[in-house]
């Protein structure tokens, strides 16, 4: 699995900081415990922080002979390997002044006629270079040969 390992941590730790402020405040605040609506507050406010925790485990791509599997914080797709075309390294947009760079997916409609593409931003990056190496591995996970350029 192919995971941009800095964003999956950075929301995991937020997420658990969320799950360690409702269960403490539910734990050590009598105020909350006997005012129902703040406890079910700091209850929705741990359980959202579970559920984040899971998203952020979960997102990556999954690549093997067979296809791509793109796990994002929204819906996950998969792409069946007989459909993927070329896999590019492009600008998908701009950030904090800077332009972002991620693996774009050709989508064959047929297995010979252009569909669709899919850009792959959960592995995005501001170094193109690192945006590029991770194109290179989704190339080689399909079991061909990056391409050069």
């Amino acid at each position: 699995m192919i995971r941009a390992r800095a964003q999956a941590v950075v929301t995991g730790v937020l997420m658990a900081a969320l799950v360690a402020t409702g269960v403490v405040t539910l734990v050590a605040a009598p105020v909350v415990r006997r005012t129902w609506p703040l406890a079910a507050l700091f209850a929705l406010l741990a359980a959202f922080g579970a559920v984040g925790i899971w998203a952020a485990a979960r997102v990556g791509v999954t690549v093997s002979p067979s296809g791509i599997r793109v796990r994002s914080f929204g819906r996950g797709r998969t792409v069946p390997a007989d459909r993927v075309g070329r896999i590019t390294c492009v600008e998908v947009g701009r950030a904090q002044g800077g332009a972002v760079y991620a693996p774009s997916i050709e989508i064959l409609s047929d297995g010979w006629t252009r569909g669709e593409q899919l850009d792959v931003r959960v592995l995005g990056s501001y170094s193109r270079a690192v945006a590029q190496a991770r194109t290179d591995a989704l190339d080689r996970g399909l079991g061909r040969p990056p391409r050069e350029g």
